[in-house]
């Protein structure tokens, strides 16, 4: 028998396994909580972006129109100069009246430089939302055919369905298990332990290996856990109040885009009405003036009117149609296609 070895080496493993550990448990399904919270923010955030990109879309397309319009007003402001021009040198119009309509072209000129730059700057807030060029060649026509939305109850979508309020929901959850994780670490937890160990040398016992079985309870208790529970308890509040805010404020959202909507409505409506009926008054005014039955104070007003209809009618269709995609995204569905929406 070996009594003092030369050379020994020992080994030792030790497996632990908590059997039963409530405030483990509990702090683990708060972290699965916490997860699935993260992917209904990442939605929220996503439908914010779709927000902010329907809007730098629309006004996009609104300022491109307007370019349109400023060149056509241009190009009539020209015509006008060219009257005023041709009765001034037959003696049937004073210089102020070619003056007047040498001013109304600048005036147009400038009108259009100050859309292009408009343009100019949507193209490019569109692009850095969505790290694409807009392509802005040929005519970016757009209108809406006015139809009524669904009553506003078909866009009260359940509280899981949008991602805000869903967020909100896991938050307050998580809250309220990490709560009960601090309570429950008041109780015991059980555990079983393994040992075994090995070595090259029998010794007394006559054997190289053993192995060793525990099964016990653990209990500790400090001031600190205390102050913890009162702290979680505190944080569940405030999760659960913000889940209140939330709630609001989504349905605040999906009942002001959906009025939005009906107000924009009765806006394009009444702009297409103003803007054809200044149209055909600024072409009337052009051939009265022409004919020597007007004057060209009334040609100038007649025109500025219409190109103001025009533009209001250009600005109320493109708010029209993102209103419509702002009540959508208020409502938790997805712009997107072939995004999975939440709302149906």
């Amino acid at each position: 028998m070996t009594i003092t070895p030369w050379d020994q080496v020992d080994g030792e493993a030790i497996l632990t396994v908590p059997l039963v550990d409530l405030a483990k448990f509990a702090r683990i399904a708060a972290a699965r909580t916490t997860a699935a919270a993260a992917t209904s923010g990442a939605e929220a955030t996503d439908l914010r972006v779709q927000s902010t990109v329907s809007q730098d879309y629309y006004q996009l397309i609104a300022y491109a129109a307007l370019v349109d319009s400023s060149q056509r007003a241009l190009q009539v402001a020209r015509v006008s100069l060219r009257i005023a021009e041709e009765r001034y040198e037959a003696g049937a119009a004073a210089l102020l009246d070619a003056d007047r309509a040498r001013a109304e072209v600048e005036r147009n000129v400038q009108q259009l430089a100050a859309a292009e730059l408009q343009v100019s700057l949507a193209a490019r807030a569109l692009q850095s939302a969505t790290g694409v060029s807009p392509d802005l060649q040929g005519q970016m026509a757009f209108g809406d055919d006015l139809h009524e939305e669904p009553p506003l109850e078909q866009f009260q979508t359940p509280d899981d369905g949008i991602p805000s309020i869903a967020t909100a929901i896991e938050h307050r959850v998580a809250s309220e298990q990490t709560a009960a994780a601090e309570r429950l670490s008041f109780v015991p937890s059980l555990e079983a332990a393994l040992t075994e160990q090995t070595s090259n040398v029998k010794g007394f016992s006559g054997q190289e290996a053993f192995w060793q079985a525990v099964v016990g309870l653990t209990w500790s208790f400090d001031l600190t856990k205390v102050a913890n529970v009162r702290a979680q308890a505190a944080a569940a509040d405030a999760a659960r109040a913000e889940e209140q805010r939330a709630r609001l404020t989504a349905r605040d959202d999906i009942h002001r885009a959906w009025m939005t909507v009906e107000t924009d409505i009765a806006r394009s409506r009444s702009a297409r009405v103003e803007a054809e009926v200044s149209a055909r008054a600024s072409a009337i005014a052009l051939e009265q003036y022409r004919d020597g039955t007007a004057t060209q104070l009334d040609l100038l007003q007649a025109q500025r009117d219409a190109f103001n209809a025009e533009a209001s009618r250009i600005q109320a269709d493109a708010d029209l149609l993102n209103s419509r995609a702002q009540l959508r995204i208020a409502a938790g569905e997805s712009l997107l296609p072939g995004a999975a929406g939440r709302a149906p």
